[in-house]
């Protein structure tokens, strides 16, 4: 089965499919919640003390922020797999490499919305 994860096509045998549909998913939901965070800095830079939108903006950084969480976990689940198929032969090296080159990013991204 060929599973696409950011770009990313792994062949794993097995039943990942839930996996991948969390994913997708997360993916999507992170994307909303960035695309409001966008929207509330703008109104921001016109109004800097608005303490509703300041508030708006802390919730959005916290939803943001248990996303990419729960989409890290969901990529750990994956790569679990992904290690196993790579100790099967299934996929190679390279793609493994990919996948955990991924996981770093989401890790770094959301080690920067802990700081923000």
């Amino acid at each position: 089965m060929a599973n696409k994860i950011l770009g990313i096509t792994i062949d794993i045998e097995g039943k990942t499919s839930g996996l991948t549909k969390s994913l997708e998913a997360a993916n999507s939901s992170i994307s909303r919640t960035t695309s409001a965070l966008r929207d509330v800095d703008k109104a921001l830079k016109l109004d800097p003390t608005n303490v509703e939108l300041l508030s708006q903006k802390e919730a959005l950084l916290n939803k943001q922020i248990e996303q990419t969480s729960n989409k890290l976990d969901l990529m750990r689940q994956v790569a679990e797999d992904a290690n196993a198929a790579l100790d099967n032969g299934t996929i190679s090296q390279a793609q493994y490499a990919q996948l955990t080159a991924e996981i770093v990013k989401t890790e770094y991204s959301l080690s920067e919305l802990k700081d923000t």
